[in-house]
């Protein structure tokens, strides 16, 4: 028989607020790592809906192929051709200020130099990364980044450069104000009357404060990706926020083994289902999951924490 259901959604469009409604109201399924360990090991019906006895990491880490779509840094020329006008706005994964410092130690002489770092306080417009995280800090409740903020891929604006035609402003010059008064006529910057010719349609593509951003969110979502199989469950669909556990927290058994809570710093943590397949034939029903994530469960060091209030 042929596979029942099938369904995939971009990853740049899943549900976030789907995903907040599932926190808010603790409704997160936690899948675990179970692996057998021996033929014929069976688990209660409860814990085989969620237990997964192998996956496949099918993507992880392309930091080179990130620093090219832009992940870390890219640059944006958008251009004007009405006003024959371009501006260059750049996308950095972190945001720094020219307070910034690098230090440099000289392996020879063991002396660290410190400079200011001003490449991020120029006169260019910039824009940062600020997505929704799938995993987030417990300390200062940011996301837990997957490169550290010291790294050398940060600030390559180059590495990436678009060019794109932009209508900002063209709302305001093409389409003049209604007249305060009946002998009064608003006129845009460009001399456009209510009298002369204007352009009703004309509206801002915004290009400045997407086009980076999104190549940069579609590159961080294809970093980690995980397949498993599970026994069917047609409560799940794409877009759900669920928790993946790696190694699993194994329970006590009639042996009364310790219980045991070990979590995967990489590969443990929220996932959001990017595809889902449901697979039915004459004797069993499968659910073939693919799962993504722009974060880790943990963060690695070099990224800077502020403590709370009172902490």
């Amino acid at each position: 028989m042929a596979p029942y259901r099938s369904s995939k959604c971009s990853r740049a469009s899943l549900r976030t607020w789907h995903n907040l409604k599932q926190k808010i109201k603790g409704n997160l399924p936690l899948y675990q790592y179970r692996p057998k360990l021996a033929e014929g090991t069976s688990l209660s019906s409860a814990l085989q809906y969620f237990s997964v006895d192998k996956f496949e990491i099918t993507s992880s880490f392309k930091t080179l192929e990130n620093l090219g779509h832009g992940m870390f840094g890219s640059r944006l020329i958008a251009y004007d051709p009405i006003r024959m006008k371009y501006e260059d706005i750049k996308y950095d994964y972190y945001e720094k200020t020219a307070d910034d410092i690098n230090e440099t130690l000289d392996q020879e002489t063991g002396v660290t130099t410190t400079t200011t770092n001003v490449e991020q306080a120029d006169d260019t417009r910039r824009v940062f990364s600020d997505f929704v995280s799938t995993d987030i800090s417990a300390i200062d409740f940011k996301p837990n980044k997957l490169i550290s903020s010291k790294s050398d891929y940060v600030g390559s604006n180059n590495a990436s450069i678009k060019l794109a035609t932009t209508t900002e402003g063209h709302g305001e010059i093409f389409n003049p104000p209604k007249p305060a008064a009946p002998n009064f006529a608003s006129t845009t910057s460009i001399n456009v009357t209510q009298s002369t010719f204007k352009d009703s349609e004309a509206k801002q593509n915004n290009v400045e404060n997407w086009l980076l951003q999104r190549q940069a969110q579609v590159s961080e979502f294809g970093n980690i990706i995980v397949t498993f199989t599970v026994p069917g469950n047609t409560s799940r669909h794409v877009g759900d926020l669920i928790r993946f556990e790696v190694p699993s927290h194994i329970p006590q058994d009639s042996s009364e083994l310790t219980s045991v809570q070990i979590g995967h710093q990489l590969y443990s943590g929220y996932y959001l289902v990017s595809k889902i397949h449901h697979k039915i034939t004459p004797t069993e029903y499968k659910t073939d999951f693919e799962l993504i994530k722009n974060s880790f469960a943990k963060r690695i060091p070099g990224q800077t924490t502020a403590p709370q209030d009172g902490g």
